[in-house]
């Protein structure tokens, strides 16, 4: 699990991500601060129900908070495995061999990083969120379920809540679906249910109180705000919410990852088939209804399940059933198979997301017997040493990219640290702004903001200086709708304020006292500091 973590890890990267922004002031407790009384955006955070957070509440200071991520991220990463591990005697695998092969497709093959098509929820990402903890829980209690250790399997469920309380709601018809089929086909008796269940919805039930409590105390909860909450959702990240506003490539990979699921699981025996292709229709059923639920209501109650989402799951579950179609194509003893079609589904599968790719294999493959020269040692070889090439290549890829946000944000930290030990601690400040969506109704921002804002979300707790706004603080609105009308009023300000002088004017008009920009736009304005390509202007400077 070490190996393959490590592997996995090298494959994607890691990076503090602008999701680590709601992160970091939980971590330090921000809200406590005097200067952080007014800043709606912060003290949103106390609402933040997640038990992993709560329990991290004020727990680092600025000498050791990044170091809070990277092996966070590693324990999900082995959590992670560990799941994907659970399901080997669930999907038919046998043996040390097709063990090995299994696991180490699931590290490298493309469906089972990233994010999920036409719902965007992390699989297997290059930073830490809680969430992705709920990923290799959610797995291993679904294989719990299979085995029949329904007490240890709701104990998992619970800890899926205790995380994240949208991720246990998907999960729970997944459960119930396998205990259905167990049910009908098993002859399993409820006195029998009952009994093997009963302490682990205990254990549910214990860990869910803290979350409960936590939600409780939110004075917004279950209200209607007095503002169409879709409205938000579209300014925002429609991604996760609002199916009509999906990108076709979103749509196209959504498909391709439901075909993959059915097909493949097709081609495994029939009780792994049943299963797989079980779990799916439920899962497309809870999409469906995410899908439709913003022409039936503006409720952020509903939204907040975060349906759309829950094609994280499908899309591991379609790749769980692809490696484990090509781990039995890979130890088969037809040669066809062992020695051509499964090295080309591993060359697709790894080089790109080319999932894809089965359907045509398939048609091919039964349609044709390919001749000894094609199905041979030496085309596995070439076919197997380019699949390593290419996840080499993209090794290389990703650490030159997470070099260039580690140059990044070393340069906003020592900004933040000039903000910190130069500027009175109420003083705010306007970063660069720019939507998170590209098709968002809000204005656009100018060209230069998508660079400057990579590594920006260190600043507010590093700082520890108010910021006016960012994209990503919308998010504050899931768990607190009253911060949208602040939050948009601001984000319209911010952007249509668009050159070096008009920003200085707004930051003026606001009491804002420094704006951050582009040193390559200065023109006759002089920043009172400098880091890297980051100047700071003083709004108050009669220079300006």
């Amino acid at each position: 699990m070490t190996g393959l973590s490590l592997l996995s890890l090298a494959i994607t990267g890691f990076t503090i991500d602008n999701n680590n922004i709601f992160h970091l002031p939980i971590l330090e407790g921000l809200w406590r601060e005097p200067q952080f009384a007014h800043d709606a955006f912060i003290q949103s955070l106390r609402y933040y129900s997640s038990g992993f957070w709560l329990m991290q509440v004020g727990i680092a200071d600025d000498s050791n908070v990044l170091k809070f991520f990277l092996p966070w991220l590693f324990v999900s990463r082995l959590l992670f495995f560990a799941g994907i591990g659970s399901w080997i005697a669930v999907l038919g695998l046998k043996g040390r061999t097709q063990t090995l092969i299994f696991m180490l497709l699931s590290a490298v093959i493309g469906l089972l990083r990233g994010v999920s098509f036409a719902g965007y929820g992390g699989i297997a990402v290059s930073f830490f969120s809680h969430s992705e903890l709920g990923n290799g829980l959610g797995m291993i209690a679904l294989s719990l379920v299979w085995r029949r250790r329904y007490g240890w399997a709701l104990a998992s469920a619970g800890l899926v809540f205790f995380l994240n309380i949208f991720m246990a709601v998907w999960l729970a018809p997944l459960m119930v679906t396998m205990v259905l089929l167990q049910w009908r086909e098993h002859g399993l008796s409820l006195g029998r249910l009952v009994r093997r269940s009963w302490p682990g919805l205990l254990a549910c039930v214990v860990l869910a109180l803290p979350v409960l409590a936590d939600l409780a105390h939110n004075p917004e909860l279950g209200r209607r705000p007095d503002y169409d909450y879709r409205v938000f959702l579209l300014e925002h990240w429609p991604d996760h919410f609002l199916a009509m506003h999906l990108a076709v490539r979103q749509y196209v990979g959504f498909v391709i990852v439901i075909a993959t699921a059915i097909v493949s699981a097709l081609q495994l025996p029939r009780e792994q088939a049943r299963v797989i292709c079980t779990l799916t229709g439920v899962m497309l059923a809870i999409w469906a209804i995410g899908a439709l639920l913003p022409l039936l209501t503006p409720s952020p109650t509903l939204f907040n399940l975060h349906l759309l989402r829950s094609t994280t799951y499908l899309q591991i579950l379609a790749g769980l059933a692809l490696a484990a179609l090509i781990t039995r194509w890979l130890t088969s003893v037809n040669e066809a198979d062992r020695l051509l079609w499964a090295p080309i589904l591993v060359f697709s599968v790894v080089v790109t997301v080319g999932a894809a790719a089965l359907f045509p294999v398939l048609v091919v493959r039964k349609a044709w017997r390919p001749g000894a020269r094609l199905a041979s040692p030496i085309v596995a070889a070439l076919l197997l040493t380019l699949s390593s090439a290419g996840t080499v290549a993209r090794i290389v890829q990703q650490y030159r990219w997470d070099s260039y946000a580690a140059a990044q944000r070393a340069d906003w930290l020592a900004l933040a640290g000039w903000a910190k030990g130069n500027t009175p601690p109420d003083t705010v400040f306007l970063l660069p702004v720019m939507p998170l969506y590209n098709r968002s109704p809000l204005p656009a921002a100018p060209a230069r903001m998508a660079d400057l804002l990579v590594g920006s979300e260190v600043f507010p707790t590093m700082s520890h200086r108010q910021v006016w706004v960012t994209g990503k603080y919308g998010a504050a609105a899931l768990w607190l709708p009253s911060y949208y009308p602040i939050w948009h009023e601001r984000m319209v300000g911010s952007l249509l304020a668009a050159s070096l002088p008009e920003r200085v004017a707004y930051a003026r008009s606001n009491a804002i006292g420094m704006v951050v920009d582009d040193c390559g736009v200065t023109g006759s304005y002089v920043p009172v500091y400098r880091s890297g390509k980051l100047c700071v202007f003083a709004s108050d400077d009669p220079q300006q």
